[in-house]
């Protein structure tokens, strides 16, 4: 019996047959190129990896192993795999999956994103504020916001500057396609600018498959905070997303920044269901 450990389910597969379980995978990958399983010689363990892959703000090349497993006793095996690994790497664990932490752990992995989740559902409107699609004319707002609020969400577990990480979400907006990433603009009663939240929308639910919502980036303004704007801003995307069909959306935020972490979770109504490990290779 091999265990596969997906990132946020545990599952056991029954498979006399590794060969046909070799295939069934080479299958999926070839699905999905340019991912690529390895196998121990033994058949005691596997992983699956993504390589070439960029970083979403910075763009720097990385490896992204999407699973991997092994026989019962032989995790030595998957750690052995792991450690095969040259450069960057990143590797997700279900939030409650401590055997595969512990794992990663002793493989030289560090948490450095927790992933949240927020079943969409219909909430009250909030007076005070309204929302709009964002236009051309927005984008020195979100460019100010983003260099703002923003830096401090990233996790700097990477050494990222302060600088860097700015100039990473500018040339984000830069080249921001505002078709394939839904933006709205949140506005008070003024029709002031106050906060703002990027959508993508091809972001695969690792759990069920389906296709579904990935908030790429959220923020409000400074003078806005503790007034009900954040609140604002997610109930105004979540309204847009029940309108396109979509049953959940999800977040990353930085596993050491506890702050945002806390908001989303006690304020927002998100739960967190994984991290995001990695490996920095050292200089």
């Amino acid at each position: 019996m091999l265990r596969a450990r997906d990132p946020y389910r545990a599952m056991r597969i029954d498979s006399d047959d590794l060969e046909a379980y070799r295939h069934a995978e080479m299958v999926r990958l070839q699905a999905s190129p340019p991912g690529r399983i390895t196998w121990e010689a033994d058949g005691s363990a596997y992983l699956t990896a993504w390589p070439g892959l960029r970083e979403g703000l910075s763009g720097a090349v990385q490896t992204a192993v999407q699973d991997f497993g092994w026989r019962p006793g032989r995790a030595d095996a998957a750690a052995r795999l792991l450690g095969d690994i040259d450069g960057v790497v990143v590797a997700d664990c279900a939030i409650d999956d401590d055997e595969r932490a512990e794992l990663l752990e002793a493989a030289g992995f560090v948490p450095e994103i927790v992933r949240v989740r927020r079943r969409v559902s219909e909430t009250p409107h909030d007076p005070e504020f309204t929302s709009r699609a964002c236009g051309p004319g927005d984008l020195p707002f979100l460019f100010w916001l983003a260099s703002e609020t923003c830096a401090h969400t990233v996790p700097r577990v990477r050494g990222w500057t302060d600088d860097e990480v700015r100039d990473a979400f500018m040339r984000r907006y830069a080249t921001l396609d505002m078709d394939a990433c839904p933006t709205l603009i949140l506005e008070d009663a003024r029709k002031e600018s106050c906060g703002f939240v990027v959508f993508e929308m091809d972001y695969v639910d690792p759990a069920s498959g389906r296709v579904t919502a990935f908030i790429l980036d959220i923020a409000t303004h400074p003078d806005y905070w503790g007034k009900g704007a954040a609140q604002a801003m997610m109930r105004a995307g979540e309204a847009e997303m029940r309108r396109r069909g979509v049953r959940t959306m999800f977040a990353d935020i930085s596993a050491d920044n506890p702050r945002p972490l806390a908001r989303a979770t006690k304020s927002l109504g998100f739960e967190m269901v994984g991290h995001q490990w990695v490996r920095i290779p050292k200089l």
